[in-house]
């Protein structure tokens, strides 16, 4: 798809190497837009939501990918977007551990947790970015349901642990022990820790 002015777009998220925005004729979807000269990380991502698509892995947990989107100065890709329930930007992972959750809270969130470690080792989905702010939390009455929405692929120049599924289990499993060591632990109530 060829745009030639994202500017005006209602904003959604923004990192340091791009800005989401809002679809401006397709609801539940956004763009992902990068300046040339700040491609790296979507260039990355790309491939490997091409990748992903080409070898059929599920989109269940992560964002669907719908395309590339080019400009004279930008790149990007128009991706699903994740609501909650409500219709409403659901919390990322960190304000939602930040606030005042109950037992059957925290309950839930530790089965989505072990739900989306198996469902990124049964996809070999590799994420290089593993950190709170992209995880978004969906409430639902009896579960709850988390969403990577950033850092997807390997990002060694050879990312043998994107193809090969041995070397991923063992990426992801490293990843994920850390993550949780390090940024979800520390922040759950004490004496809730599975």
């Amino acid at each position: 798809m060829l745009m030639t002015d994202y500017t005006q777009l209602p904003v959604v998220g923004r990192g340091d190497e791009r800005i989401c925005y809002l679809h401006p004729v397709k609801p539940g979807r956004c763009l992902k837009i990068s300046r040339l000269d700040k491609k790296k990380q979507t260039m990355r991502e790309i491939s490997y939501f091409l990748y992903l698509k080409k070898k059929g892995a599920s989109f269940s947990m992560i964002p669907d990918f719908y395309g590339v989107v080019k400009g004279d100065n930008f790149i990007g890709f128009e991706q699903e977007l994740i609501l909650g329930n409500n219709g409403f930007f659901p919390p990322n992972l960190y304000h939602y551990l930040s606030g005042d959750l109950s037992s059957f809270q925290e309950k839930k969130l530790w089965s989505a947790l072990g739900k989306y470690k198996k469902y990124l080792i049964d996809n070999n989905i590799v994420v290089c970015d593993l950190v709170l702010s992209n995880f978004l939390v969906v409430e639902c009455e009896k579960q709850t349901k988390i969403y990577l929405v950033d850092g997807f692929g390997a990002s060694e120049f050879f990312p043998v642990a994107n193809y090969s599924k041995f070397i991923g289990r063992l990426k992801i499993n490293r990843k994920w022990e850390r993550f949780l060591n390090e940024k979800v632990i520390p922040l759950c109530s004490p004496g809730f820790i599975e």
